[in-house]
């Protein structure tokens, strides 16, 4: 778990749960991402990539990597490129497809819906641009699940209002 929100404000914190156990360790390594709120998060299988949602000074298009050792141990938090990142966002969603982490939609700062992302690879520390062909319309708080080879966005709230509409984006094909 990262970030959030409590009284006192946005959350530059977090902690681990070990499910053997039932209990949490606090994470208290530097470098750490700024506090924020609404970000999204995805599990690589040997690293937590955490990224965009609400800073102090408003939408963001930043994040890190949280990076464990063979025994699951976090080491560090990594920096993520900013170069080719989608815009700032909050509301987006993220899948982790097996190789890259998948951004889509969200608001802007300014409360524009977006219908744009990017695919970030956290092995390479880059960002690729998703096509807009194609894509559903700009929405917000909408469900995204990595269905084996697509991501499949559904739902969620766009300038019209509650949507049921949807749509799949396949890395492999673009």
């Amino acid at each position: 778990v990262w970030g959030g929100r409590d009284g006192g404000g946005l959350l530059a914190s977090g902690a681990l749960y070990n499910p053997t156990t039932g209990q949490w360790k606090t994470l208290s390594l530097a470098n750490a991402p700024a506090a924020r709120a609404g970000a999204a998060a995805v599990w690589t299988g040997e690293r937590l990539v955490v990224w965009g949602g609400v800073g102090v000074s408003g939408a963001l298009n930043s994040g890190a990597q949280l990076v464990f050792d063979v025994s699951g141990t976090p080491t560090e938090w990594r920096t993520m490129s900013t170069i080719n990142a989608p815009s700032v966002r909050t509301g987006h969603s993220a899948v982790w497809s097996g190789e890259r982490m998948i951004v889509f939609g969200g608001t802007s700062d300014g409360g524009s819906y977006l219908n744009s992302g990017g695919l970030y690879d956290p092995a390479t520390d880059t960002w690729t641009t998703l096509p807009s062909d194609g894509a559903p319309s700009g929405r917000s708080r909408h469900s995204a699940i990595w269905i084996g080879r697509e991501m499949a966005i559904v739902n969620g709230e766009t300038a019209s209002g509650a949507t049921a509409s949807g749509g799949a984006f396949d890395p492999g094909t673009g």
